[in-house]
């Protein structure tokens, strides 16, 4: 797929609104590049666990 020009989606918008917000993603390859683009990210795939989830949470205000 080559959408033409990058960073203008809806995940983008998403990542930037300053909103609290849960985005579900087909793959890990996309959550991984979306997380070096945005180092507060969260990405949850594989082994993380619910603790890594919980300390995130709360020490991230969005």
């Amino acid at each position: 797929m080559d959408k033409g020009i990058t960073g203008c989606g809806a995940t983008t918008l998403a990542i930037e609104n300053n909103r609290s917000t849960l985005i579900a993603a087909p793959t890990v390859n996309l959550i991984k590049d979306k997380m070096q683009g945005h180092p507060d990210l969260l990405g949850v795939y594989g082994d993380v666990s619910n603790q890594e989830i919980a300390d995130y949470l709360q020490t991230h205000d969005r």
